[in-house]
């Protein structure tokens, strides 16, 4: 085929994968983490810490109330009470700070993957423009024959998927999750944008291919 018919929609792909990291780019740049931990949204209670508040109430109560009748029992019971509460208390304030950190980590995902879903439907849009234009630019071209022209259709339908593993960057935003330090979200960022830059090149690179290939025939 005439590589001068191909040239364009060679030079726009490459046009639209400039477009398309840049927009990766400002993508990334925009998530948001939170500077520090007092910036992390956490509840303020729970059902652990509401027991554990309840748990340390009846024990002072009872703790006071052994020591004004002298009862041993009951101080012992008291003091019990209000052990268990603390006890309570601490696991319920990490229970609320791994939510906390959950949350966070699901809302990065949230972030990413919405940088992604429109990056691949820029991606799709883009393609089926420029197929369905050098369809009928093969179409009306003066050659090849109309039983090479179908199957340089044939191939030109065959547009690369832009493929992301976003089940990987889920399971390691859970696994920095569960250490609860910001700087692992930081950290993590750039390395995701990595993983989608790369899908980007490998679409651009086969679908550059299949340019290439049908320039020769």
């Amino acid at each position: 085929m005439d590589i001068s018919l191909i040239k364009p929609y060679s030079d726009a792909l490459s046009a639209q994968k400039s477009q398309l990291d840049s927009y990766l780019t400002r993508g990334f740049q925009d998530i948001a983490v939170p500077a520090n931990h007092d910036e992390v949204a956490m509840a303020k209670r729970d059902m652990l810490t509401v027991s554990a508040g309840w748990f340390i109430g009846i024990g002072i109560v009872g703790f006071i109330i052994g020591l004004i009748v002298s009862g041993l029992g009951i101080v012992i019971a008291g003091f019990t009470a209000i052990f268990s509460g603390c006890y309570l208390y601490v696991k319920g304030r990490q229970a609320i700070r791994h939510d906390a950190y959950a949350r966070l980590g699901q809302s990065v995902y949230g972030q990413i993957e919405k940088v992604v879903e429109n990056i691949r439907s820029q991606w799709s849009g883009f393609m089926t423009k420029q197929n369905d234009a050098l369809k009928t630019a093969v179409v009306g071209a003066d050659a090849p024959d109309s039983s090479a022209k179908v199957a340089i259709i044939d191939k030109i339908d065959t547009t690369p998927d832009l493929s992301v593993d976003m089940a990987s960057i889920q399971s390691n935003l859970d696994k920095i999750s569960a250490e609860e330090d910001l700087t692992d979200y930081r950290a993590y960022l750039p390395k995701a944008q990595a993983v989608v830059a790369a899908s980007i090149q490998q679409a651009g690179t086969a679908q550059q291919a299949i340019y290439a290939d049908l320039a020769g025939k």
